[in-house]
């Protein structure tokens, strides 16, 4: 689902950049042929790409709350929260093991010696 979710992104991108660069195309032709002054040229395509980039980061941040939500509601686990898990098990290991290796020496400790071997 994530796949799915990069690759709209990406082609939400690449949209907007074709968008941008037949505008500018445009622009350019419109300068060329005298029917739109550089400066005007200028502010229309600094106009745009203010705007683009404002439209941009509302999708961003809608985009982010739609995934945040679905992945909230079909229950998958965060990466983060996977990582917590790893670590609290590798702690229990090691706990364990230190457990058993006392348990083991303590053993050997209370064991009464062999009076086989005088």
């Amino acid at each position: 689902m994530e796949k799915m979710f990069k690759r709209f992104l990406h082609t939400s991108v690449g949209f907007a950049t074709l968008a941008k660069d037949k505008m500018t195309k445009l622009i350019e032709e419109l300068i060329a042929e005298g029917r739109l002054s550089k400066d005007e040229g200028a502010k229309i395509i600094n106009d745009y790409k203010s705007h683009s980039d404002e439209q941009r980061q509302d999708f961003d941040s809608k985009m982010k709350d739609v995934i945040d939500k679905t992945m909230e509601n079909l229950k998958f686990v965060k990466q983060k929260e996977v990582e917590k898990l790893r670590n609290r098990i590798d702690i229990l290991e090691r706990l364990i093991s230190q457990e058993k290796e006392n348990q083991s020496k303590k053993e050997t400790e209370d064991k009464p010696d062999d009076p086989t071997e005088e």
